[in-house]
């Protein structure tokens, strides 16, 4: 028994919602389902968008500014309790906000919810199963990056390409998995692509074709690790000539072959545990709707 679901629920913040600044002693995610704004962690401000999870540790100051905008804020909100001792070493490595692309990630989450909610026999014990399934994969696909980023990940250079540089990458990122050439990438972009391949690399610090593998690699790492396609499934996926010179590439890049990467995936463990409770929640009050607060979604 790793954890304890304290409880869930999906709420909407609207312009002039928030919560205000507080801590507590139990784990919190929020799960971004729409909408766009800023949080702020420990005096930290971010900006949260749709697909973001924040975690939050224990102790953690957090606080929602009134929102500005017209947007609607949607996200789903966790509570909950680690009790393993290794789970918790784990996830005191979580980074504060992670970009979940991750299908199954987002649907345990969701599934989560709906089992909280249910009527049926076990819906609790169910919603506790996905939430330490959430929770196994978020520990383990950080675990995975950790280990292999140190190898293949670019680094901060490309996060702040700008201009032609970043146009290249945005290129790439969409063109990924078509028969790539430089003469396609020139004519596209209207520059020479000697002046191109000279260009990305002294932004970057990467070939254009550098980046290209790892792009390629980067998402075939993720259809490995969350899907059941074969390797030349994924391969001509991943715009790949061959099984051969796929394999070769991943495993120069990542460190180890595709085939080992899928069977670590295998290795998540679920627990079962039947546990709930409230909590009251601070929120700022909306001045032209004093008596009424956010609107908590079953």
């Amino acid at each position: 028994m790793k954890t304890e679901l304290l409880h869930i629920f999906m709420i909407d913040f609207s312009k002039g919602w928030g919560v205000r600044p507080h801590e507590h002693d139990f784990y919190q995610i929020w799960y971004v389902l729409d909408g766009k704004t800023t949080y702020i962690l420990d005096g930290e401000e971010i900006t949260i968008a749709q697909g973001d999870l924040i975690f939050i540790q224990p102790g953690t100051q957090h606080e929602l500014p009134l929102i500005q905008n017209q947007e609607i804020l949607r996200y789903v909100d966790v509570k909950f309790l680690i009790k393993d001792e290794g789970l918790q070493r784990e996830c005191r490595q979580m980074p504060r906000m992670v970009r979940l692309d991750n299908k199954y990630i987002n649907d345990s989450i969701l599934k989560c919810r709906e089992y909280w909610y249910g009527q049926n026999s076990y819906s609790k014990e169910l919603a506790q199963l996905r939430l330490e399934e959430a929770l196994l994969l978020l520990v383990q696909m950080q675990s995975l990056e950790k280990k292999s980023n140190q190898v293949w990940l670019p680094g901060e250079k490309m996060e702040n390409l700008q201009g032609v540089a970043a146009d290249i990458a945005h290129y790439i990122d969409n063109h990924y998995a078509e028969s790539f050439d430089l003469e396609a990438l020139a004519e596209a972009l209207r520059y020479n692509k000697a002046y191109l391949c000279k260009l990305f690399k002294g932004a970057s610090g990467m070939t254009i074709n550098n980046y290209l593998n790892y792009i390629r690699i980067s998402r075939a790492y993720d259809l490995i690790c969350y899907t059941s396609y074969s390797m030349s499934q994924i391969c001509a996926m991943t715009g790949f000539s061959s099984v051969h010179y796929f394999t070769r590439t991943f495993k120069r890049i990542c460190g180890m072959p595709p085939s080992q990467i899928r069977e670590l995936q295998k290795d998540s463990i679920l627990r079962d545990i039947r546990l709930h409770g409230r909590f009251n929640y601070r929120y700022y009050v909306n001045p032209a709707f004093p008596e009424n607060g956010p609107e908590e979604k079953a």
